[in-house]
């Protein structure tokens, strides 16, 4: 669904549906969504705003705009939303099951970098995916693979460091609760390559890449990765491997199916960007806002 945008959008075949069919698009354009998108429905809620875009909350009182779901630019990348009434409008599918839990991807009408996932204990999620006009991997299709992929899906963390530290026992402690109900499972607490998360894809020749990398979620110490980059670091179009497990095991377990670690290194499709774009990517690179990890709904 959309916020920000005006009746003038609404119009049959017009620029609201334009813009939900290129989200759902950018979702599913990289691994491991791309080779299971038979597994996912998709639908699309039209949503009507009195007022065109976002709003913004600053030092003088902002910019006030009277969109459907109340979302408005924080500060940094930070975006803030009505929550409730997503769910609300999302619930509106009637064919929805009401045992599973939704992934939300809510399009603002506007070209502003930034980027905020809600994500609930009851696996709910929201991913609030400006139309970033940034070049790539910060554009628009960057923030879907990051937030919405990512985060709303795949209730990955952050992989990115920015301070040169240690990660606090409290921030740990949090992760570690959060891994009890099997979210936040791309980061671990140890080097030891016979005990981390990651350790059946390490000394594969397929997985030759595939370590334990020191830093993530804001902290450069104390914490690991299982490689050195991923969209969960810098953006760019690819999901690390233990990513790329967590995904698929969340996309089974809501099927109902059963599958191994050795069915996922079977038919698991690593497409590696180039060195060039990674570079790239390093170089433009620009945090989103930390997620809203939220225990109760």
């Amino acid at each position: 669904m959309g916020d920000g945008f005006t009746n003038t959008d609404l119009a049959y075949n017009g620029r609201y549906k334009e813009c939900m069919n290129k989200a759902a698009e950018y979702f599913f354009s990289i691994e491991p969504y791309k080779s299971y998108r038979d597994c996912f429905n998709v639908y699309v809620v039209v949503a009507e705003s009195e007022e065109e875009g976002v709003g913004e909350k600053g030092f003088w009182g902002g910019n006030s705009i009277n969109n459907k779901f109340g979302t408005v630019f924080g500060s940094g990348t930070e975006i803030m939303c009505d929550d409730e009434l997503i769910f609300e409008y999302a619930r509106k599918i009637k064919e929805l099951p009401e045992d599973k839990p939704i992934t939300v991807l809510v399009v603002l009408n506007s070209d502003k970098y930034a980027g905020t996932a809600y994500l609930y204990a009851d696996g709910n999620s929201i991913a609030l995916c400006p139309m970033s006009a940034e070049k790539s991997p910060n554009d628009f299709e960057g923030i879907v693979h990051h937030e919405a992929g990512g985060h709303a899906f795949g209730f990955l963390c952050d992989e990115y460091v920015y301070n040169r530290s240690e990660m606090p026992e409290n921030r740990k402690n949090a992760i570690k609760e959060w891994q009890k109900l099997g979210y936040q499972m791309n980061l671990d607490f140890t080097n030891n390559l016979n005990e981390i998360l990651w350790k059946d894809f390490i000394g594969l020749e397929k997985y030759d890449n595939v370590g334990a990398y020191e830093g993530g979620y804001e902290y450069q110490y104390g914490v690991w990765r299982s490689e050195e980059n991923s969209c969960m670091n810098n953006n760019i179009p690819y999901y690390n491997v233990q990513s790329r497990w967590c995904i698929v095991s969340r996309i089974m377990k809501l099927s109902n199916l059963n599958f191994s670690v050795q069915d996922f290194i079977k038919w698991d499709n690593p497409i590696y960007p180039s060195l060039s774009r990674v570079v790239q990517s390093v170089n433009d690179f620009e945090p989103l806002a930390e997620p809203k990890w939220i225990m109760k709904k």
